[in-house]
């Protein structure tokens, strides 16, 4: 069974997190697809529904409806009805019933709404949406003096109320409602005809994925690209975990081999230190031992901060408050006793302002400003390296700067020298670890100083540290 590790649980909780916003986009894009599809159905009925109307103006149930029924209902025919009525009622259904079956047959054969449905279709542009229809006779009912209104389809007719005269029955429900008409006149032997019309699209599936495709377009664009940032993000990360875990083992495994060394050379300068003085009583050589033991001192705390690069932070900080010029001094005497025998190697010295008291971390502005120092020597293929100090007060600002002639620092390269371990094309044949500059950030973000850099390549460096004094 395999472990459940970080990465593999962020996986899991990213993939979770991923799958319901998937579930939530597909019920947006459903509810909207459905509001759409309604409103398209709206507005594409009230078409409909007007288109009709016009094919009707003056007619009954279809163009030439009002002449079938007029056939059966004229005023003569009516008249007749009326004499069967006043003279016995049982004939007189039996008669109506006769001649409503008949109507109905009549309107059933010559029913033309299938073609009058096609023009309408032509008309308002739905041909691509196939419309299903209902035509039904709700009543037929006559009047012998304009008042009084005689249903023709009795109880017992087969046909009944809300006959369908064409289409389909199951379109009859009120959401499919598209007109219903009551025609009649108040004049004796008239008739009155109740009709409705009921329609509904066929599909209109395509129109609505048409209406809603730049809504369907914009979320999976943005589906693609929370996946590619998810792969990007995960790959990333994955691989930075890595390169940190390589690091960490690197330092671990060579903590043991430094620190030996150098305890061992500690002991050694003091015991030659001791044995010296009392053997001579000569402190000519006080001065190298003093170097070698702070050097010493200055590794041993490299390696253990070397350790823990990665979680430097304002408590591991131990601010005093210290005259800036006096610890550049003493560091760049250690520096030039260093490089004394190196004929090639000039460490000057310019103006130094005096009396600079500022609160920082003395080992943190030693260690950045030592390797900026050296940086300069080591990245140098000038005959003569030359570094040059100085320090001047700008406004409320003390300004240390370091100029060097070395091999400058390509454009691409200033914004990544100072990430941890980083190397540049050039100084990797040089050797390092790539933590100097680290040691620089750290010391700019952890007392939030300023650095400036002015460099091109084979024409040198200069740094500008930016200090508050005040």
């Amino acid at each position: 069974m395999k472990l459940l590790t970080p990465t593999r649980l962020l996986k899991i909780v990213v993939s979770v997190c991923f799958l319901i916003l998937l579930g939530l986009q597909y019920k947006l894009i459903s509810g909207v697809y459905e509001a759409k599809r309604n409103e398209l159905f709206r507005v594409k009925m009230g078409e409909i529904k007007q288109a009709y109307n016009r094919s009707i103006i003056n007619d009954k149930l279809f163009p030439g409806g009002q002449a079938i029924i007029d056939n059966y209902l004229n005023k003569d025919k009516v008249g007749e009805l009326a004499v069967v009525f006043h003279r016995n009622e049982d004939a007189f259904v039996m008669t109506a019933d006769s001649i409503y079956e008949s109507i109905v047959q009549d309107l059933r054969g010559k029913s033309n709404i299938d073609s009058v449905l096609q023009a309408i279709q032509k008309e308002i542009n739905l041909d691509s949406i196939p419309i299903r229809y209902a035509l039904v006779l709700n009543s037929l009912s006559t009047t012998f003096d304009g008042q009084v209104y005689h249903d023709l389809a009795s109880s017992a007719n087969p046909y009944g109320h809300d006959v369908l005269i064409s289409g389909s029955s199951t379109l009859i429900k009120e959401s499919n409602l598209v007109s219903a008409f009551t025609v009649s006149s108040p004049t004796a032997f008239s008739n009155r005809v109740e009709f409705t019309f009921y329609a509904n699209r066929e599909s209109l599936t395509w129109a609505t994925f048409v209406a809603i495709l730049p809504l369907l377009a914009l979320s999976g664009i943005c589906i693609l690209v929370m996946i590619f940032v998810f792969y990007f993000t995960i790959h990333h990360w994955a691989k930075q975990k890595k390169l940190t875990e390589m690091s960490t083992d690197f330092v671990n495994s060579i903590t043991h081999e430094f620190k030996t060394p150098i305890s061992t050379i500690k002991v050694c300068v003091k015991n030659l230190q001791r044995e010296l003085n009392a053997t001579t009583g000569n402190d000519k050589f006080s001065d190298g031992f003093k170097v070698i033991e702070r050097q010493s001192e200055r590794l041993n705390k490299l390696i253990d901060q070397a350790i823990h690069t990665s979680v430097f932070n304002l408590s591991q900080t131990k601010k005093e408050w210290r005259l800036v010029e006096e610890d550049v001094y003493i560091l760049l005497k250690d520096l030039k006793l260093k490089y004394a025998h190196e004929a090639d190697v000039c460490i000057q010295t310019g103006s130094l302002e005096t009396n600079s008291f500022v609160r920082y971390d003395p080992f943190l502005f030693t260690t950045a400003v030592s390797n900026i120092i050296q940086n300069g020597i080591k990245h140098n293929s000038s005959p003569v390296k030359n570094i040059h100090v100085d320090s001047q007060i700008e406004g409320d600002r003390l300004v240390l700067r370091f100029r060097d002639n070395g091999d400058g620092i390509p454009k691409e390269e200033e914004s990544k020298i100072f990430d941890q371990f980083y190397q540049g094309k050039a100084g990797k044949k040089n050797g390092g670890l790539g933590l100097g500059l680290f040691y620089v950030r750290k010391l700019l973000d952890l007392h939030d100083w300023k650095i400036k850099i002015e460099s091109a390549v084979q024409k040198g460096t200069v740094i500008s540290i930016a200090i508050p004094v005040n």
